[in-house]
């Protein structure tokens, strides 16, 4: 879990999240202690979001927004943690953006809420930058780069296949 030291100042992000609820959704200020700028949000349902941002940092909640808890995805603290799909209170999976040449086109997955990530998912090819995931259901989903580079994901991220350009 990533704390604050002592001397390196906090900087508290506003995280606002609408949580559906029978009548009418509201919206609650949620304060993060963290120097990370978040970038993606998956609501997966009335209780359970995830949120992903820079220096590989992630949020999840699992009570509706009213606490959250951050968590630092390991080797991925330059990274820009840009998309983010959670398939459930314990599972997500979320991409880092920037040129791929440079190391930063990947995908990670938790299968404990957050404690530990898996990298899943790798590329090198010139030009390709991770823009968002998306998933039609818990083991079937596409990643999708500019330019018009796009990667099955199957099987829980176990592989991936590529599509040419």
């Amino acid at each position: 879990m990533k704390t604050a030291t002592s001397c390196e100042p906090a900087v508290t992000i506003a995280l606002a999240v609408s949580l559906a609820t029978p009548a009418v959704a509201q919206w609650q200020l949620a304060p993060l202690a963290t120097r990370a700028e978040f970038r993606g949000l998956s609501v997966v349902d009335g209780t359970v979001a995830w949120a992903s941002g820079t220096h590989g940092t992630v949020a999840r909640t699992t009570d509706g927004g009213a606490t959250w808890t951050l968590r630092g995805v390991p080797a991925a603290d330059s990274l820009d943690l840009r998309s983010i799909v959670g398939l459930g209170a314990d599972v997500a999976v979320t991409a880092s953006a920037g040129p791929a040449e440079a190391g930063q086109a990947r995908i990670f997955r938790t299968t404990d809420g957050g404690a530990s990530w898996s990298a899943v998912y790798a590329t090198d090819r010139k030009g390709v930058f991770l823009d968002a995931l998306a998933f039609w259901d818990s083991r079937h989903g596409i990643a999708q780069s500019d330019p018009a580079h796009v990667a099955q994901l199957a099987d829980s991220i176990a592989s991936a296949r590529n599509f040419p350009a």
